[in-house]
């Protein structure tokens, strides 16, 4: 389901009964920027210094924003920093969410468009056809908020769990796509994926090629430890890495 907020008519002053036409933005009318630099002193700590081009980028946006706000918390009413609900029972205390923050936006011309400004830098220019400066920067967001929750699915993160390839000679990296695919399933599921969970995607890893079968067969003498202590079976791919690079 949709959540633009353009979709909900209110009883404030910003509702008009007739539609707009359709070459018309409906929220064109509301929006009468100058095109002046605007530096609010609330609002400059706000800088969104992570550019989203696709999924894996968009979560890094997405954290990038929730820490702006934090140091920026008078920026928190602009917008709702809440993953879009997954059950029909939360949808209408999102969508008033969503109201809420577009009247905010609309009640601040000027904080809209420095907040719009600095969405808009960090836009890749292949999704700019989903953000607009005739939109206020709440109605942007939401937009890509919805957009990459339709690609984000079970589906992609399939293909991420499909493409981690385990090398001893690059366990950092490893360890990186391992988080990736563990923040890719947390959006998705809205908690974090168990232990078993993640030793499942590291086994099954290794297990694609056979010149780790020495590791696999450590990796099973010590299985007690690994399944007590969550945090043992990254020290234990990091020694692999470290002996590895001393015998070089």
């Amino acid at each position: 389901m949709m959540f633009y907020p353009h979709q909900f008519p209110n009883n404030d002053r910003n509702f008009e009964p007739n539609m707009p036409s359709k070459h018309e933005s409906p929220r064109k009318k509301h929006i009468d920027h100058t095109k002046e630099d605007l530096i609010h002193k609330n609002r400059s700590n706000f800088e969104i210094t992570v550019e989203v081009k696709d999924e894996l980028s968009y979560l890094r946006f997405y954290s990038n924003i929730r820490a702006n706000v934090r140091n920026s918390p008078e920026v928190a009413k602009y917008l709702v920093l809440d993953y879009l609900p997954l059950d029909y029972d939360a949808q209408l205390e999102y969508t008033q969410k969503v109201r809420d923050a577009e009247d905010c936006c609309l009640d601040d011309h000027h904080g809209n468009l420095y907040l719009n400004q600095q969405l808009m830098q960090a836009v890749a220019p292949e999704l700019l056809h989903l953000v607009s400066f005739n939109y206020t920067f709440n109605c942007n967001f939401e937009a890509l908020k919805q957009y990459f929750n339709a690609r984000i699915n079970a589906f992609f993160l399939l293909s991420l769990e499909n493409k981690l390839d385990f090398d001893s000679s690059r366990v950092l990296q490893f360890l990186i796509d391992l988080d990736t695919i563990s923040k890719v399933y947390k959006f998705i599921f809205r908690e974090d994926p168990n232990h078993q969970l993640k030793l499942q995607w590291i086994m099954n890893a290794i297990s694609k090629d056979k010149s780790n079968a020495g590791i696999l067969l450590d990796i099973q003498s010590k299985w007690e430890k690994i399944n007590l202590d969550p945090m043992y079976i990254r020290r234990l791919l990091t020694s692999y890495s470290n002996s590895r690079w001393k015998k070089k």
